[in-house]
C-alpha cells in the first residue's frame, strides 16, 4: 500500500517515493535535524535557511505561475453582452430583503467621506482651525456630509457642532451668500450648533479665535 502521509508532520504528501513531505525533507537537508512535530522551525533555523539560500536563483524565476483566466484578452462583443443582460432579467437581487447594519452603514458613510475628502484641497484657514482642534484632542470629522444640511468643514459629533471656515472671496459671492444663509436657517431645525469663522478672524487674532471655539465647545 502506498503511503500518502508524511512520517514527521502527518500531512498529506504528493510524492509516493518519499516518506516525508517537501517541507520536512528540506528541513532535514538544510539543518541535519527535523523540527519538532507540529511546530514551525525556530528563528535560528529560518536564519540558516535564509543565509544558505542567499544569492540562489528562485525556482519560479521567469515562469508563469497562477491560474490564467479563461477570458483574458477576450473582448466581449455586443451580442454576448446582450445575452448576459437578458439572462439576469427577472432574477431576484442577491441583496433583496437584506439591510445593512448601523455599523456597516457608518463604515460605508465614512469611507465615502474619506474618498471625497481626498479630492478636496484643504485651505490654509481650515488648516489653522484643524491644528487647534487637534492640539486640544477634540474628535471631529472634516468635510463631513450631513443629509439636508450639506457638507460641513468640521463636524464635532460629541457637541453636535458644525464649524464653517468662510473665505473672504468665495463666501462673498452671491451664490455662496445665499447658500450660507440657507444653512443658518436649517441648522437650528436639525438641532445643529453652527459656528461661522470668517477668514479675517482666523488669520488676525489667534487668541480670540481659540476663545471663540472653546466657548462654543463649552456651552454645548
Amino acid at each position: 500500500m502506498v503511503q500518502t502521509f508524511c512520517i514527521d508532520c502527518g500531512k498529506e504528501k504528493r510524492s509516493r517515493y518519499s516518506k516525508r513531505c517537501r517541507s520536512c525533507a528540506a528541513s532535514i537537508h538544510m539543518t541535519g535535524t527535523k523540527h519538532a512535530l507540529g511546530h514551525s522551525p525556530s528563528k535560528a533555523v529560518r536564519l540558516q535557511w535564509s543565509i544558505k539560500r542567499k544569492g540562489a536563483t528562485p525556482w519560479n524565476k521567469g515562469k508563469k505561475t497562477g491560474i490564467i483566466p479563461w477570458n483574458k484578452g477576450r473582448a466581449w462583443d455586443w451580442e454576448m453582452r446582450r445575452k448576459m443582460s437578458l439572462s439576469h432579467i427577472g432574477q431576484p437581487s442577491s441583496r433583496k430583503g437584506k439591510k445593512h447594519t448601523p455599523e456597516t452603514r457608518l463604515k460605508m458613510h465614512l469611507s465615502q467621506t474619506a474618498s471625497k475628502r481626498d479630492h478636496h484641497e484643504e485651505t490654509s484657514i481650515e488648516r489653522i482651525v484643524k491644528s487647534i482642534l487637534l492640539s486640544w484632542g477634540v474628535s471631529f470629522h472634516q468635510e463631513f456630509p450631513i443629509k439636508g444640511f450639506g457638507r460641513a468643514d468640521f463636524y464635532i459629533p460629541s457637541k453636535n457642532l458644525v464649524i464653517e471656515c468662510d473665505g473672504t472671496y468665495w463666501h462673498g459671492l452671491p451664490k455662496s451668500v445665499a447658500r450660507d444663509k440657507k444653512k443658518e436657517e436649517i441648522a437650528p431645525l436639525m438641532g445643529l450648533n453652527l459656528l461661522r469663522l470668517p477668514e479675517k478672524d482666523i488669520r488676525d487674532n489667534r487668541d480670540a479665535l481659540c476663545q471663540k471655539i472653546y466657548g462654543n465647545l463649552s456651552c454645548h
